[in-house]
């Protein structure tokens, strides 16, 4: 059953057939009881109130209504135990006691008997099956117990129409979300929400407005990536009419230098639009994350690098690397390194020099990249780091994406980045500080 109305509903009739039980089994025990001591004072009465002589044709007044009503049965017992006389077809056994009300066993049921001595020796004896004081407290419990089990139709149907209106508000919001269309993320408002319900308005309104952030970046990604598409593909098409054009050897030469120069730009843009594309996924980075020895990483990432430094003949060294793990994307922090690396390659001069490092400050990795290129004013650093932003001397070819990557890492990470003077003199440094995994080892 997956209503949860009709489970409600069915939970609470239960209980209140339950509960009706239990009443009805207190009723008849406590009506035993009352019933037990009301006829118990009764026979003795009507004991009291019968002689001998009088049996078997002057019985008294109260012993005719009892017997009547209530299958009470006088017996007379000799003294040699032999019945004289008994007043019904039922007889009650022999009896055990004088003068204290007793329950006898019987073939086919139990009496309470009442007996006293008669004055000729003889045994007077007033008995009532239990059968018929059963039936009583049987009655008795019905007559009390009908009233609820009249009232219990009433009652579930109450009870629905109250659990109904309770759920108005969760129909409400089902039906609004019904409603909605797919790029609807405009926040829930439920009017009178109980307050069991406001956690799952409030948690559904953050998803929206994660989702409205989400599609709004995406908005801005695509448009920014066609509008930084337009040039490269324009100067492409431009350099193949060029070639196709020209008239020497010498002019098509030219234009396919100008084509291929124009072809690695484009690649490189494409390449970077969409590391930046992934480096947006947050699901993405967080179901590749795993513990790196970062230190045998950065070691890897920069012995991989070193052809390219080579081709301008920069001196790329890692200066140190203090032993360390953090908790990340191996994709993602190799995307990182890579450009910050790429970006110093691509603007130091040839000859030049690169110096990485990793330290261990505290529960922290840094990662630092210096340069000796031509650095970047500090009123426009922060600008650096948004997409499709370069330098105003720029000179090297990019696309304005790698430090927004190296950003978007550095936050999916818990981290930060920055760029700074290089303490060495001339040039840039980068730095990266990344959280260290709990059981981080720091040399």
């Amino acid at each position: 059953m997956n209503s949860l109305r009709a489970r409600l509903t069915l939970m609470l009739v239960i209980a209140l057939l339950g509960s009706g039980v239990v009443a009805g089994v207190g009723l008849y025990a406590q009506a035993i009881v009352e019933i037990n001591e009301q006829f118990d004072s009764e026979l003795l009465t009507v004991s009291n109130n019968i002689s001998a002589e009088s049996l078997p044709n002057q019985k008294t007044a109260s012993f005719e209504e009892a017997q009547e009503d209530d299958d009470v049965v006088v017996q007379l017992w000799n003294t040699d135990g032999q019945l004289a006389y008994h007043s019904d077809e039922e007889q009650a056994p022999f009896p055990k006691a004088l003068r204290d009300p007793e329950v006898l066993p019987a073939a086919n049921d139990r009496w309470h008997s009442y007996s006293r001595r008669l004055s000729d020796g003889r045994l007077l004896q007033v008995a009532q099956p239990v059968s018929a004081r059963r039936e009583m407290a049987v009655g008795s419990a019905l007559r009390l117990l009908t009233p609820l089990l009249i009232v219990l139709p009433l009652l579930t149907a109450l009870v629905a129409w109250l659990i109904s209106i309770q759920l108005r508000p969760l129909r409400e919001l089902a039906a609004r979300l019904e409603a909605r269309t797919p790029d609807d993320t405009t926040a829930v408002a439920i009017a009178n929400a109980p307050q069991e319900l406001l956690p799952v308005v409030t948690e559904l309104n953050e998803l929206f407005a994660r989702q409205a952030a989400e599609a709004e970046r995406q908005r801005v990604f695509l448009a920014d990536a066609a509008h930084e598409l337009r040039t490269p593909v324009a100067v492409v098409k431009l350099q193949v009419q060029r070639a196709q054009a020209a008239r020497s050897d010498d002019e098509r030469s030219d234009a396919f230098g100008a084509l291929a120069l124009g072809i690695e730009r484009l690649n490189l843009l494409v390449g970077q639009l969409l590391t930046l594309a992934r480096s947006e996924s947050r699901a993405m980075v967080e179901n590749r994350k795993q513990l790196l020895p970062l230190d045998e990483k950065l070691k890897e990432w920069l012995a991989a690098m070193h052809p390219l430094a080579q081709e301008k003949n920069l001196d790329l060294g890692l200066v140190r690397a203090d032993a360390c793990q953090v908790f990340g994307d191996p994709n993602g922090l190799q995307s990182l390194v890579f450009n910050l690396v790429h970006n110093a390659i691509a603007y130091t001069p040839d000859y030049g020099q690169i110096n990485v490092s990793l330290i261990v400050i505290g529960d922290a990795a840094l990662i630092s990249v210096s340069d000796t290129g031509p650095g970047v004013d500090a009123a426009q650093r922060e600008d650096m780091f948004k997409r499709f932003v370069r330098g105003a001397d720029a000179t090297a070819m990019g696309t304005g994406l790698g430090l927004a990557i190296v950003r978007e890492q550095a936050a999916r990470h818990g981290g930060t980045v920055a760029l700074l003077d290089n303490p060495a003199g001339q040039g840039l440094t980068a730095e990266v500080r990344l959280p260290l995994a709990v059981n981080s080892q720091t040399s």
